[in-house]
């Protein structure tokens, strides 16, 4: 699908306000070493709907060692732990096609930070 709204990767955190109301569903699981997230609602820039998730092994760090890498449409901070308030680093990834976009990449490029307390993970 395509949108007449033009692909910005505008600096991260001007759409944390925003994306705080649009973003319905946001869970960030730890349990057994492994790090979950998924968050779904609708794009604070674009208005499309927008689902972000991701399943790791290890944690991106923030900071001078940072590689900047993102999994599923998210980056995640070490030190989760169940109870406690985590941040989640989400982009867009609606499947509108936003003109002036980098081949291959979906949504609007809209970056934003959401909060929400990490859980345990249900295992079997």
């Amino acid at each position: 699908m395509d949108s007449p709204l033009q692909f910005s990767d505008a600096e991260l955190g001007q759409w944390d306000g925003q994306a705080a109301q649009t973003m319905t569903e946001v869970v960030a699981s730890v349990g057994d070493g492994v790090r979950s997230y998924y968050a779904r609602g609708r794009c604070p820039r674009c208005d499309h709907a927008t689902v972000a998730y991701g399943v790791l092994d290890s944690v991106v760090l923030r900071g001078s060692n940072a590689g900047g890498a993102t999994w599923g449409g998210g980056h995640l901070e070490a030190g989760w732990v169940p109870g406690r308030p985590v941040q989640l680093q989400l982009r867009c990834n609606c499947d509108h096609t936003h003109p002036d976009g980098p081949e291959g990449i979906k949504g609007c490029g809209a970056e934003f930070n959401l909060t929400t307390q990490a859980r345990q993970a249900i295992t079997p």
